[in-house]
């Protein structure tokens, strides 16, 4: 009883039996069905995760921020400081050596009384 089917594959170089490329290729074709099923990167602006604070003493630029709801209490510790609360203006997308990130604009207004 004789096993040895051998077939010529260049790139190898040599004989190599059918039996021990089976496998190989079974598993280099289930470990590219996984890595397609695993999670994107988290940071889709490939830019730093921490947000900045950026004040202008009458408005304030929240960066690398998603939405107004997550840049306001930057933008309300920063207008406090200068004795004015966070008024939201708008959302900004800006790219610096191509890395894009999205900003929050904020002014700083005269609380009222």
């Amino acid at each position: 009883m004789s096993v040895a089917t051998c077939t010529v594959y260049p790139w190898f170089g040599a004989n190599v039996e059918m039996r021990l490329i089976k496998p190989l290729m079974i598993g280099l074709t289930l470990s590219v069905w996984l890595g397609a099923c695993a999670p994107g990167e988290t940071n889709v602006y490939r830019s730093s995760n921490q947000q900045r604070t950026i004040g202008h003493g009458l408005s304030v630029r929240i960066t690398n921020v998603a939405n107004e709801t997550e840049a306001q209490p930057f933008a309300d510790e920063y207008c406090k400081a200068h004795g004015k609360m966070a008024h939201f203006d708008r959302m900004e997308m800006s790219s610096y050596h191509s890395v894009a990130s999205q900003s929050a604009l904020f002014d700083c207004v005269l609380s009222p009384s």
